[in-house]
């Protein structure tokens, strides 16, 4: 592993009371910052896309896709993207209002992961696994015999008081760490925020999401691992 892994806060979240941490007291952690270089992604349009039906709550109404091909960018209002590029292994990260969209690909095989409200348009070719963001839980599979997958979604609801608190928390954690960012309009009088930010290792990618819906004062954060093999991960 890469000497850049000094300082990177442990992936696993708490689940001794039965329910995630408090999203406040986690963001206190020190990331580390990469600077990542803008690039084009390389993909073939989809000709296809599906409309989901969205529920009464933004507490319900989100979902995690897992695509087997690149997605294109058009379905998505993007506010920021990174690449990185490993010797055996490149990866694409796009952020947009509510949601991001993370490619990865190594020997051949792709494998996309894209958060979204469930009402938002998106392609139908190339779904892999559908997960809805409700709660805690948590996903694995290894897709093409190349790629291991793994992640974890945490939903909750604050008061505006905490809401607020972890908000401006996570902005300033945002920019002072050069992470993906995008803030939407306001919801309910209370702001949105999107914030994506990635650790890089020889073999594999870390990813974790943060996204802020005023709408009820709900947070959804994603923590994944995209790794290039199918070895146990450490």
């Amino acid at each position: 592993m890469p000497s850049d892994r000094q300082n990177v806060p442990s992936f696993a979240w708490s689940r001794t009371s039965g329910q995630g941490p408090r999203v406040g007291a986690v963001f206190g952690q020190q990331f580390e910052a990469i600077k990542f270089d803008a690039r084009p992604l390389r993909t073939d349009p989809e000709t296809r896309s599906m409309s989901m039906t969205p529920k009464d709550t933004s507490l319900h109404a989100y979902q995690m896709l897992l695509y087997r091909t690149p997605v294109h960018p058009e379905f998505f209002q993007i506010g920021g993207r990174a690449h990185m590029q490993q010797a055996n292994y490149e990866c694409e990260a796009w952020i947009h209002p509510g949601g991001h969209t993370v490619r990865f690909e190594h020997d051949g095989a792709t494998i996309t992961e894209v958060v979204v409200p469930e009402g938002a348009t998106v392609p139908e070719r190339g779904v892999l696994n559908t997960i809805p963001c409700v709660g805690e839980k948590d996903f694995e599979d290894v897709y093409s015999d190349r790629i291991s997958f793994v992640t974890s979604i945490q939903t909750e609801a604050l008061s505006e008081h905490l809401y607020m608190g972890s908000w401006r928390e996570m902005l300033e954690h945002g920019q002072q760490s050069e992470c993906l960012m995008v803030k939407g309009d306001p919801t309910d009088g209370l702001p949105n925020l999107s914030v994506l930010e990635m650790q890089r290792y020889a073999d594999q990618i870390h990813i974790q999401s943060y996204h802020f819906m005023g709408d009820g004062g709900f947070v959804l954060r994603t923590q994944s691992i995209l790794q290039a093999g199918t070895h146990p991960m450490e």
